[in-house]
């Protein structure tokens, strides 16, 4: 995987994308599965986890607005509004889960 640090952004120009192809070969399992790769291919799966970064964030964004509109109702006591408020913060929560499983965030599995 690409190393992403907290505001970290697009890779601008053909040095960016160079150093980050070097950094993404130097763990031993890309050395191994991936030592034939090709810049363009990096560049490939550099775009698809950058999108991927900005759905989750869009995805938590509407999250915590739903979470919002959620506790709103619940004081209000809207009982059908409330169930599907509930019920997409929920979906929402279930599809986080192996998404962070597949990023590699196992803290969130371990007591």
């Amino acid at each position: 995987m690409v190393l992403w640090v907290s505001g970290m952004g697009v890779q601008h120009g053909d040095e960016e994308c160079l150093q980050g192809f070097d950094k993404y070969k130097q763990p031993p399992e890309n050395k191994r599965v991936n030592k034939g790769m090709k810049i363009e291919e990096f560049k490939f799966i550099y775009w698809m986890e950058y999108a991927h970064r900005m759905g989750g964030r869009a995805l938590g964004l509407g999250a915590g607005q739903g979470l919002i509109v959620e506790s709103l109702t619940w004081v209000r006591g809207a009982a059908k509004v409330r169930r599907l408020a509930l019920t997409i913060s929920i979906l929402i929560g279930l599809i986080a889960v192996p998404g962070a499983f597949v990023a590699g965030n196992d803290v969130l599995f371990k007591s």
